[in-house]
């Protein structure tokens, strides 16, 4: 799992794929050969082997991929955006930098993935809409609250 927000020769990296994660989906496989292409990534500098089934890979690059993709595209269709400038930081790019996508492959990526990439937009919009609910409200405990989970999850993850 590596990429950037840029494609073509010009933004070539040859240490990409360093320290990347790598995912082997088996598919019945025998385990010897599963566990030789897992040596081999390391050999070439993966990090991370991930071993999973093809449910579990869609379900977590739609997660992890493909959802922040959208959520950057979203984000960047506000009005506001065009006049960003000299109001924006470090949120704004870490929020939009994946918006600068290749529309017509990352459209194939979503449709090839729907149900588990729909499913986390639809979780996505839940969350969306609760903090939404409590700031129209002015409920002040229940914003908190749903910040204070984020921000739980995220601690606790250590990163």
């Amino acid at each position: 799992m590596a990429g950037k927000e840029k494609n073509g020769f010009d933004v070539s990296d040859s240490e990409l794929y360093k320290g990347a994660s790598f995912i082997i989906t088996p598919c019945g496989a025998e385990q010897k050969y599963v566990d030789l292409l897992a040596d081999f990534a390391k050999s070439i500098g993966f990090g991370i082997i991930k071993i999973t089934t093809p449910e579990e890979h869609d379900r977590m690059i739609a997660f992890t991929s493909q959802l922040p993709h959208v959520l950057a595209c979203a984000y960047v269709l506000s009005p506001c955006c065009l006049n960003h400038k000299g109001f924006s930081a470090g949120s704004y790019r870490d929020v939009s930098r994946v918006a600068n996508i290749n529309s017509k492959l990352w459209s194939e990526l979503f449709l090839e993935n729907k149900e588990p990439l729909v499913k986390e937009l639809d979780i996505l919009v839940e969350n969306i809409t609760n903090i939404s609910n409590a700031i129209k409200s002015e409920n002040k405990d229940e914003l908190t609250g749903l910040l204070e989970q984020g921000h739980k999850v995220k601690e606790s993850l250590g990163e």
